[in-house]
């Protein structure tokens, strides 16, 4: 017999979506990161190192975090 804790004040919806927003922030930080370093190595403006995040946001609002590559957040394959 399995024992089972019940949590009255436990919203499940709650913590999922919790989850979802921790997700994309972690994949946005590394986006921003790896983007960063790529750039810095290349010598690039600012102006187009934010054209690039910008690109990276947008990229990560659109297709989700399951469904990126695993290095960058999203679900490994």
């Amino acid at each position: 017999m399995t024992n089972i804790i019940k949590f009255p004040h436990f919203d499940a919806a709650a913590f999922e979506e919790s989850e979802k927003r921790h997700k994309r922030r972690e994949a946005a930080a590394l986006a921003i990161n790896r983007t960063v370093r790529r750039h810095v190595l290349k010598g690039v403006t600012l102006a187009e190192m934010v054209a690039e995040l910008r690109l990276e946001a947008e990229t990560i609002e659109a297709v989700g975090i399951a469904d990126l590559p695993s290095d960058i957040g999203g679900a490994a394959v």
